[in-house]
């Protein structure tokens, strides 16, 4: 709860993005940050990396060693495949997104020339993912895996771990296949996804849950954690999807429990009408709040 990955998209859904633009920046300005101990949380950086760009390799060269990287998760957002199968729910969400509408003939020719993309760009990019991580003991992440197809081919790529299966069909052949299984705490709050993908409560409540992330609202971890255990789930384990079992599957193994010799960072939280509210903060032993 105390140790922050900083989620940065390398590779746009298309070329010469926002995204991008903004790379070195976010990057340098973490750096900074840290070096000015304006931090009061560590911070490492999670690269969240779209195969199918065209510029994405060189990005990565530049960027995989950094010494703060702790996980890379590879993401296809091709449309008419995993998130976006539906072609009606893509085209809607792009205008609503980026005001962007198309004619009938320039969508045909944009899905075509992303699929041209895929078909060039993303099997390299699989094949140098699973080589850089592996070389760097990196954790390896897929994301948005939709069918039990998807999970396998993530899984011949070296990949450990599937972050927010879109069906529960994805999510029991991950957990057959004995990959790691991420869902986001906002799912859980909300009592589903707002994309409409699967439940991760339903997944939590057929064990397909081992890690809660906080996704786009980084006070959900908490509050997820409390919603479970409205559900029935024991407070402990409940909690450990937040702490324990993440910093396990990272490699921390100086926190995310509380033991002798550990980090000793810690909440003290009360239940305020069933909302966690945080009291006390502790980081590496010191009070913060």
């Amino acid at each position: 709860m105390t140790t922050v990955l900083d989620a940065i998209a390398l590779g746009d859904y298309d070329i010469a993005g926002t995204r991008t633009a903004l790379l070195n920046t976010m990057i340098d300005g973490l750096s900074a940050a840290r070096a000015s101990h304006l931090l009061k949380v560590d911070h490492y950086l999670h690269f969240r990396c779209e195969l199918s760009d065209p510029g994405l390799l060189p990005i990565v060269e530049r960027h995989i060693d950094n010494p703060n990287l702790r996980l890379v998760s590879v993401m296809d957002h091709t449309p008419g495949q995993r998130q976006w199968q539906n072609l009606t729910l893509y085209r809607e969400f792009r205008r609503k997104k980026n005001a962007r509408v198309w004619s009938e003939d320039e969508f045909a020719l944009y899905i075509d020339e992303r699929r041209q993309h895929q078909l060039q760009h993303v099997p390299p990019a699989r094949r140098m993912f699973r080589r850089l991580c592996q070389e760097r003991l990196i954790c390896l992440a897929s994301h948005d895996d939709t069918t039990p197809r998807d999970v396998e081919q993530s899984h011949e790529n070296g990949i450990t771990i599937s972050e927010f299966p879109t069906t529960i069909e994805a999510a029991r052949r991950a957990r057959e296949l004995g990959m790691s299984i991420v869902m986001g705490a906002p799912n859980v709050v909300l009592g589903g996804s707002h994309s409409g993908n699967v439940s991760a409560t339903d997944l939590a409540d057929e064990g397909l849950v081992d890690v809660l992330t906080s996704d786009y609202v980084p006070g959900s971890l908490l509050q997820a954690a409390f919603a479970l255990t409205a559900r029935g789930f024991e407070l402990a384990p409940a909690i450990a999807l937040i702490t324990k079992r993440p910093a396990e599957l990272l490699g921390f193994t100086d926190r995310g429990r509380i033991a002798p010799g550990l980090h000793a960072d810690l909440l003290r939280v009360r239940l305020i009408d069933g909302v966690p509210v945080v009291r006390n903060i502790w980081v590496g032993g010191k009070q913060y709040l």
